[in-house]
């Protein structure tokens, strides 16, 4: 199965369209949206993690 580096990778290194992204791997627009939703929330949580780790200034 497709992994979430794989369908991030298609998003961001290509620009490519979700529809595209799905046609590649052989899944559906939705199963593509989905991934790249919990990517993204991901990355705001280990941002957020990031953020509240440093000294204040």
């Amino acid at each position: 199965m497709w992994s979430t580096r794989t369908a991030r990778a298609f998003s961001e290194g290509e620009e490519m369209s979700q529809i595209e992204i799905a046609a590649v791997l052989g899944v559906s627009q939705m199963q593509v949206s989905r991934l790249l939703r919990r990517v993204l929330a991901r990355v705001r949580r280990r941002a957020a993690e990031a953020a509240a780790c440093e000294p204040a200034a």
